[in-house]
C-alpha cells in the first residue's frame, strides 16, 4: 500500500515494520484463544491500519509509537481492544 500511495521505499519499510511490530505487540495480549481481526484502510490522505484483539483492554498508560507512523491510537470498542496506526500521505493530484 505505501508505494502505491506515493510513499518513498523507506517510508514503506518502515511502515511495514511498524505494522509487524503492532501486530506482534497485540498478538501477545491475545489470551482467550479467539482471533484477532486485522483491517486495512486506504484514504485519499492516510493509510489505516487496525488490529482488533477479542476481550483484552488496551494499555492505559502506555504511549505506543513506531517509526513510519504518524498516530497511534489505542481504544476499546465493543470489548474488544482496538490498535489504529495511521500514516498521512500527500493527496494525490487530481487530474484536470
Amino acid at each position: 500500500m505505501g508505494d502505491t500511495a506515493g510513499l518513498a521505499s523507506e517510508a514503506t519499510l518502515q511502515l511495514q515494520a511498524a505494522v509487524l511490530a503492532a501486530c506482534r505487540k497485540c498478538f501477545g495480549t491475545q489470551t482467550t484463544g479467539k482471533r484477532c481481526e486485522i483491517r486495512l484502510r486506504r484514504s485519499e490522505d492516510r493509510i489505516e491500519v487496525e488490529v482488533t484483539v477479542p476481550e483484552c483492554t488496551p494499555p492505559e498508560h502506555e504511549k505506543l509509537a513506531w517509526p513510519g507512523v504518524d498516530e497511534v491510537i489505542c481504544e476499546e470498542r465493543s470489548g474488544a481492544g482496538v490498535l489504529r496506526l495511521t500514516k498521512f500521505v500527500a493527496a494525490a493530484a487530481k487530474a484536470e
